[in-house]
């Protein structure tokens, strides 16, 4: 009897690696498929703006903690479900709204979790009738050389199931690492994405490398620790001659901690997503 038993729980094992095995590598196929491999940025330059940004109201950061606050907790949502075999982590805020929802991808910076950007984000989602969906990386950091391009086709398609999403006004927002895996995404995958803003993280993407012309804005406080600025202009300069247009903001007396001014941009990099052209 127990050897029958022994029998049937090693046929069940194998079977659920064999499916593990399975989903694993039809997420790998989806994440190739919407990669970019021959490019398609257009053959003339685009505008580079370079810019410092007075209007940011920046104040000295005399304790450097932050946590999202227990009313961003309790309003958004937590999903657990798998990208492929992996099992992952995302969050949404969806306020009410009369039609269609823009969405904002919201992309984290090292250590953190997809709450931290929706408690910077939540004002401006409601005030604007904005959906945002946030995910955690997997593990501490986003794994820049592999995007994960189907995981958030993935998100945008759990959400729109459940809420009335313009898929048309999908746009990626990230701090640090995850202005980094942002800018990956808007230039190397062929999501839904329109466009990206960025605060203090970029990705390098050498002069030659193929891409999308998909616009985005870089905003790095002139304090910044731990990206260049010059690095950052040279590479907003490489890809506008490419043509992709691209914004880098400067702001003055700020540095790399996203939290004391998120908000704040959160507002600005709507808006500059509202201006783009549809």
């Amino acid at each position: 009897m127990f050897s029958i038993l022994r029998r049937i729980v090693s046929i069940g094992l194998v079977s659920i690696a064999a499916l593990a095995a399975v989903l694993e590598y039809n997420a790998r196929a989806d994440d190739a498929a919407l990669m970019v491999v021959q490019g398609d940025i257009a053959q003339n330059s685009a505008p580079f703006l370079d810019q410092v940004a007075e209007q940011f109201r920046v104040t000295a950061v005399v304790d450097p903690l932050f946590a999202p606050s227990a009313e961003t907790r309790a309003l958004a949502r937590k999903h657990n479900t798998l990208h492929g075999a992996t099992p992952r982590i995302w969050y949404d805020f969806t306020p009410t709204a009369s039609g269609p929802m823009p969405l904002v991808i919201l992309l984290h910076g090292a250590g953190r979790d997809g709450l931290s950007l929706i408690e910077m984000w939540r004002d401006t989602a409601q005030a604007q009738g904005i959906a945002l969906a946030a995910p955690d990386s997997f593990g501490q950091t986003w794994d820049i050389a592999n995007p994960e391009p189907a995981f958030m086709v993935q998100i945008v398609d759990a959400l729109a199931a459940s809420h009335a999403i313009d898929r048309d006004r999908v746009y990626l927002f990230g701090h640090s690492d995850g202005a980094a895996m942002a800018q990956m995404l808007l230039t190397r995958t062929n999501g839904p994405w329109r466009a990206a803003a960025m605060h203090a993280g970029y990705a390098v993407i050498g002069p030659d490398t193929p891409g999308l012309a998909k616009p985005y804005r870089l905003y790095i406080g002139e304090n910044e620790q731990i990206f260049s600025i010059p690095q950052a202009r040279d590479i907003g300069k490489n890809r506008a001659a490419m043509g992709q247009p691209n914004d880098l903001i400067t702001i003055p007396g700020h540095d790399h901690w996203f939290y004391a001014i998120g908000p704040q941009i959160a507002v600005d990099a709507w808006a500059w997503f509202a201006s783009l052209p549809q």
